[in-house]
């Protein structure tokens, strides 16, 4: 049985070795331990916002609705002027939504608001939830409530998730969880409340990494090299991002929400917010490519026990440039998909090419794909190179002698142990 669990383990049950462990730890502990102290150091303290939404609707004034009926009509004087109402002014006709009010102390009540004429075109009918705003002493259309859509897409996610990957996929999703806790409780308010950018997304996306990789991968000297090869590509990432928001004057206000977010908060410039984005848009990529890099090598030395740290090397790295280039392509499509709509504008503007790459709404994106892609290509090589300086440590298990029959010559039925009846 013993000789059995030994070549069951394999060279994949190797041990790194304590120095290795050691070394890694070296490095992982200080950097983890000063992002905590960073995030502790710039937690925010105090209200970073009056509670306003755009148009005037405070947050908590929003509440649910039910559509009754919906009918357009000719726009009025009052139509035109008033706000945050966006009737479709272009053709002179505006609609009308009557709903009930499912929650709130109005409950139950049933008013008529203007619904913006695109939302009508992309289709509202009777029965429809929505989502309204008071206002003095009536209401108005806030957008249409996608809660139950949304909660069916995020449970069929959740399912599958937990289905497959089990408990590491439970704590996968509880990982993620912490992720976007930390994003909406310290990155957003940190930054409202004027925290240095580069040092809140860093520590953010330090300690982030740190939770997600441990709680999806295990506490192992693999997790460990990848967790190391996402920091230099995170420090690389952040230090690039803030020289590009600062050389292309990335002001942060080529959008609409973006405007908005600068009228309410009274910011002038949310270069900040930008930086931050670049930042965060890179962490799941990453990770892919140093989690993937890590267990390339730990698997090229489980089936090759006798290389050595060059030879692991090389190999991770051929495996490593294939995954570099398509994960490129993804980054860069995944960019051009997201910005489409403003390329689709600027396009349509009739704006030459070359003034259309100056432009501040492609410049935000190409800067994003090619710090995001940077930070990538750098982080490659680095894991790979510790992965394999660390793979190469590992011990193999004890062979054990093969048994012996009660004549002294090999037993390969294995009842050496076995006393004679």
């Amino acid at each position: 049985m013993r000789s059995e669990v030994a070549r069951l383990r394999g060279p994949a049950g190797d041990r790194v070795s304590d120095g290795a462990r050691l070394a890694l730890a070296a490095v992982l502990v200080p950097a983890v331990v000063l992002g905590v102290v960073v995030m502790l150091l710039l937690w925010p303290v105090g209200p970073v916002g009056d509670g306003s939404a755009a148009g005037g609707v405070r947050g908590d004034a929003v509440v649910g609705a039910q559509v009754l009926s919906v009918s357009a009509r000719a726009c009025s004087a009052e139509d035109l002027g008033a706000a945050p109402v966006t009737p479709g002014a272009a053709d002179g006709s505006c609609v009308d939504a009557l709903v009930r009010v499912t929650s709130g102390p109005d409950a139950g009540r049933e008013v008529t608001v203007v619904v913006p004429l695109e939302v009508y075109r992309a289709g509202i009918e009777p029965g429809s939830a929505a989502r309204v705003g008071a206002v003095d002493d009536g209401y108005v259309w806030v957008d249409v409530d996608r809660s139950a859509p949304l909660a069916a897409l995020a449970a069929v996610f959740a399912l599958l998730v937990v289905a497959v990957g089990r408990f590491r996929g439970l704590a996968a999703l509880a990982g993620l969880a912490l992720a976007y806790v930390t994003v909406l409780e310290f990155v957003l308010p940190s930054l409202l409340l004027g925290g240095n950018p580069a040092a809140v997304a860093l520590s953010a996306a330090v300690v982030i990494m740190t939770v997600v990789l441990y709680a999806a991968h295990g506490f192992s000297a693999k997790t460990s090299v990848a967790l190391l090869g996402t920091v230099v590509g995170l420090v690389v990432s952040t230090a690039l991002a803030g020289w590009a928001t600062r050389s292309l004057h990335l002001t942060g206000l080529s959008s609409e929400e973006s405007l908005s977010v600068s009228g309410l908060t009274g910011a002038p410039d949310l270069s900040g917010i930008v930086l931050c984005g670049i930042v965060v848009a890179g962490l799941g990529v990453l990770n892919d490519v140093t989690v993937t890099q890590a267990s390339a090598v730990w698997e090229v030395r489980a089936s090759a026990p006798a290389l050595g740290r060059r030879a692991l090397f090389a190999s991770g790295m051929r495996v490593g440039r294939d995954h570099l280039n398509s994960t490129v392509y993804t980054i860069a499509f995944a960019y051009a998909g997201a910005a489409l709509p403003t390329l689709l504008l600027v396009t349509v503007s009739g704006v030459p090419f070359t003034d259309l790459l100056r432009s501040v709404e492609v410049a935000e994106e190409v800067a994003r794909t090619c710090v995001g892609a940077i930070g990538l290509v750098l982080a490659v090589p680095v894991t790979t190179a510790v992965a394999a300086a660390v793979a190469a440590t590992t011990r193999p298990p004890v062979a054990q002698a093969p048994a012996t029959s009660t004549t002294g010559g090999p037993d390969p039925a294995g009842t050496g142990d076995v006393p004679a009846p």
